[in-house]
């Protein structure tokens, strides 16, 4: 059963004014619990609903939504492999078509699913139909999942479809990570919806993935997470791949800051967070709304701080904003030293994470009060680090100067 304890949370955009330009700032606010082990379905639907949600919202948008353009013989080959392992066969019985772990609040949803994919072969599923019910896979059963999937996966290798629908697609092969996280590292439904597959069927979901992974640099990351923690439970040259490159990512060596004075600081973060004790596996996570803090949480977990890519970081540069104070601690200096070797991302804003909340304080006292908290395991030496670091930066950013002094006046260095 899903142990689950779920409570209101928030995740807030938080605008700061920083020397005449507007800053966001992605804030996770932890949800309280309100109760344990409550009615499996309705737990096991809000949490479905709350990644479809995601999903749709993480989607990017890219260059007008034009799908990734594929070696037309690799293509072609995946497309045989994939008609190959689901042949066209009859579809399942109504009675078989849906997963009946869901409340009945979405009872009209799972209706309407079923009434729509009832009697219907995969192959006669049009493309505008699959753009506008892929999310409806999520309340299939296995019988129902394993039939209709090979539409959607030789829909998102047309030229056509679009990127999001092939972000979309890629994405909804994947478990979900509070499942993952908080479950013991089990997602119920994509455990129901594997149920059936055949090896056969397996391998062609991962030559499927593994297309996305060689030939859409966009998806490289993507595809290769979802074989690490969905489709990994048979060796294939896709998972091999996805591997390797997880490897790759979590063992780095750091190139030289570019100024003297940068390589001094970056010696010196290395120095004094040398012996910070790395978080345990349950200070990975501050809330448990929503997929996207418990997956920072399964990708940190376990890391070496001074290995870590910046293409990793890169991508998950939001999870300072979710990480409770141990994981804040122990994985902030890779992001300082990223910045001092200039691989972060502008998205990655350090400056707005370490000082915004002593410039609008007043405002937001709830936020105040969350993020001290995320910042009270640093010691003396590692707040001296970073107050050396806001001092860099404020060099180098001018106008940045007066949030920082703020900042380091009223917490880092006081």
């Amino acid at each position: 059963m899903l142990n689950n304890c779920i409570g209101i949370g928030l995740v807030i955009n938080v605008f700061v004014l920083l020397g005449g330009s507007v800053t966001k700032v992605r804030v996770g606010i932890p949800a309280a619990p309100q109760y344990q082990g409550g009615n499996m379905a309705e737990d096991f639907d809000a949490i479905k609903l709350k990644e479809i949600k995601a999903m749709i919202a993480n989607i990017p948008p890219e260059d007008g939504n034009r799908s990734c353009q594929f070696p037309t013989d690799r293509v072609e080959k995946v497309k045989e492999i994939i008609l190959a392992a689901f042949p066209e066969t009859a579809p399942p019985a109504a009675v078989d078509l849906i997963f009946p772990c869901f409340s009945e609040k979405n009872r009209e949803s799972m209706k309407r699913t079923e009434l729509n994919f009832m009697g219907r072969t995969w192959g006669s599923l049009t493309p505008e139909f699959l753009e506008q019910n892929w999310a409806s896979y999520c309340y299939f059963s296995r019988h129902g999942y394993r039939y209709y999937l090979p539409a959607k996966l030789l829909r998102a290798l047309e030229p056509q479809s679009g990127h999001s629908f092939q972000h979309a697609v890629v994405s909804g092969l994947k478990p979900g990570f509070w499942e993952l996280y908080y479950n013991s590292g089990k997602d119920l439904l994509f455990e129901e919806h594997l149920a059936l597959f055949s090896e056969t069927q397996f391998k062609a979901v991962a030559a499927f993935l593994e297309l996305f992974f060689d030939a859409a640099p966009r998806f490289k990351f993507l595809s290769a997470q979802v074989l690490r923690w969905g489709w990994d439970r048979m060796w294939t040259p896709a998972l091999a791949k996805a591997l390797e490159y997880y490897h790759e990512l979590h063992n780095y060596d750091w190139p030289q800051a570019p100024k003297p004075e940068a390589l001094a600081l970056v010696e010196r973060i290395k120095t004094v967070f040398k012996d910070t004790p790395p978080p345990k596996p349950d200070e990975m996570c501050n809330t448990k709304q929503g997929d996207e803090p418990a997956e920072y949480a399964m990708e940190f977990r376990g890391l070496d701080w001074r290995r870590l890519h910046p293409d990793f970081l890169n991508r998950e540069h939001a999870c300072l904003s979710f990480f409770p104070a141990p994981a804040f601690r122990y994985f902030l200096p890779a992001y300082l030293v990223q910045d001092l070797t200039d691989t972060l991302t502008a998205q990655a804003d350090l400056i707005s994470q370490l000082t915004w909340t002593f410039n609008g304080k007043k405002e937001k006292p709830e936020l105040h009060t969350y993020m001290l908290k995320q910042f009270s395991k640093f010691n003396k030496a590692e707040r001296g680090v970073i107050t050396a670091y806001l001092e860099y930066k404020a060099a180098c950013e001018p106008f940045q100067l007066e949030v920082i002094k703020t900042a380091i006046r009223l917490y880092w260095n006081a």
